[in-house]
C-alpha cells in the first residue's frame, strides 16, 4: 500500500489505469463531481473499479453542503440541497445548542448518501476561522480572494471554541453512520486572502496567537481521525508552506497533540509549490498545470515532512502525473498501512437512523 488519495474525474477507468492501481496500491480514491453527473450508479461503478484492484481502498468525496457538495441537486438524480456551514449562523447567534443539533442531522443525511455510494471518508468539516465582517472582495485576476464568499460560506464563524462545538456535531454526525472525517485545513485558511488554488499567501502570526486562535479547534479535537492540511506560509513560524514544513507537522503533533492521520491538500493546488506550475497551461479550473517533476517532488516533500497521506486529485488529465505521484511514494510498511486503515474507519452507532425524520427535524430547525 502507498500513501496517495487519487483522484477520479471520471465514469470509467481504463483497465491499463486499474492496472496501475492494483500495482501500486494507492491508500484511497477520492471523488469529484463528473461520475456524479451520471447518477449513482456511474458512482458505484468507478468505486467498484477501484477497489477491485485495492480491496483495502478507502473513498473519499468533498461533501460539506453548499458549493462543496459533488452530489447536486441540478444533476437530477434526487440528491439534497445541502446547506453550507454558514447556513447555520442565525441558528448558531439564537441556540447554539439547536444549532449543533442541525447540524448533527445535517452530517447523518450527508453521511447516508455516501455510504449508499460507497463513500467512507468525508473531507469535511471545515474549522478555518473566517470573521463575519470579512470583505468579500475580488482580486486584480477577477477571482474571488479566498476568505470572500466561497471560504466565507464554509465556515461557523470565527470564534475557535463555537466552531469546535460545530465542528463536533458535523464529525460525530458523520461518525454515527460509519463515515470519517476530516478536518480541515490546518493551521488555518482565515487568515489568507490568496485563494490558495492559483497563488500562495504569507501570513504574519505568532505561534502561540495561532495556539489561541487558528489552531484552537484541533488542540480540542486532537483525538478526532484525520486533518486536512493547509498549503500557506507562517512566516514567523517557517518559510516553508505548511504541508512542507516539517516545523508546521511537528507543532501538529506537539504542540497541538494531534494524534489522527495528517492529509495533504490537493497538491495540485499552485500554492504548494508556485514555481512548479506553469504560468501559461492552465486546467479548466485556472490553475497552472504541474511541470515535470512537481507532483513527485511535493509527494515526497509532504511526507518527509511528516504527512501521512498524499492527495492527487487528478487523474483523468494525464494520468502520467498519477504514475509519477505514485512512483513517488514509499510502500507503506504493514504497521503504518495498519494504523492508516485503523484511523480512517470509524464505527457505526447509530442503529435507526431514519433519513425521512432527520429531514424533517433539520427543516424544522431552520425555520426562521
Amino acid at each position: 500500500m502507498k500513501p496517495i488519495v487519487v483522484g477520479c474525474r471520471t465514469d470509467n477507468f481504463p483497465e491499463e489505469q486499474i492496472e496501475t492501481f492494483r500495482q501500486h496500491q494507492p491508500f484511497g480514491m477520492i471523488i469529484f463531481s463528473e461520475p456524479a453527473k451520471k447518477g449513482p450508479d456511474a458512482v458505484k461503478h468507478v468505486v467498484q473499479q477501484f477497489l477491485s484492484a485495492c480491496p483495502h481502498g478507502k473513498i473519499f468525496m468533498d461533501a460539506e453542503g453548499g458549493k462543496v457538495n459533488r452530489l447536486k441537486p441540478e444533476f437530477g438524480h434526487g440528491w439534497r440541497d445541502v446547506p453550507a456551514a454558514r447556513d447555520f449562523a442565525p441558528l448558531i447567534k439564537t441556540d447554539l445548542n439547536k444549532a449543533c443539533e442541525a447540524i448533527y442531522l445535517n452530517a447523518q443525511l450527508i453521511a447516508y448518501d455516501l455510504m449508499a455510494l460507497g463513500v467512507d471518508v468525508d473531507c469535511a468539516p471545515v474549522v478555518d476561522l473566517i470573521k463575519e465582517e470579512v470583505i468579500l472582495e475580488f482580486g486584480e485576476d477577477g477571482k474571488p480572494h479566498a476568505t470572500s464568499a466561497s471560504l466565507y460560506q464554509r465556515s461557523y464563524g470565527d470564534d475557535p471554541e463555537i466552531v469546535t462545538q460545530c465542528a463536533k456535531a458535523f464529525a460525530d454526525g458523520l461518525h454515527s453512520l460509519g463515515v470519517t472525517s476530516i478536518l480541515k485545513h490546518a493551521p488555518g485558511y482565515g487568515r489568507v486572502t490568496a485563494d490558495p488554488h492559483y497563488g500562495l499567501d504569507k501570513i504574519r502570526v505568532t505561534l502561540p496567537e495561532m495556539l489561541a486562535t487558528d489552531l484552537r479547534p484541533y488542540i480540542n479535537m486532537k483525538d478526532y481521525p484525520a486533518v486536512m492540511t493547509a498549503h500557506v506560509i507562517y512566516e514567523d513560524i517557517d518559510p516553508l508552506p505548511a504541508t512542507v514544513s516539517p516545523r508546521m507537522m511537528g507543532i501538529l503533533r506537539n504542540e497541538v497533540g494531534f494524534e489522527g492521520v495528517i492529509v495533504t491538500d490537493t497538491i495540485e493546488m499552485n500554492s504548494i509549490w508556485p514555481e512548479g506550475f506553469s504560468k501559461t497551461e492552465k486546467c479548466h479550473f485556472g490553475m497552472g498545470l504541474p511541470l515535470p517533476g512537481t507532483l513527485a517532488l511535493m509527494t515526497r516533500q509532504s511526507l518527509d515532512a511528516g504527512c501521512d497521506l498524499v492527495m492527487h486529485s487528478d487523474c483523468s488529465r494525464n494520468f502520467q502525473d498519477t504514475l509519477d505521484t505514485l512512483e513517488a511514494a514509499p510502500i507503506l510498511s504493514d504497521e503504518k498501512a495498519a494504523w492508516l486503515v485503523n484511523k480512517m474507519t470509524v464505527t457505526k452507532t447509530a442503529a435507526d437512523f431514519d433519513r425521512d425524520v432527520a429531514r424533517q427535524r433539520l427543516n424544522a430547525l431552520l425555520q426562521p
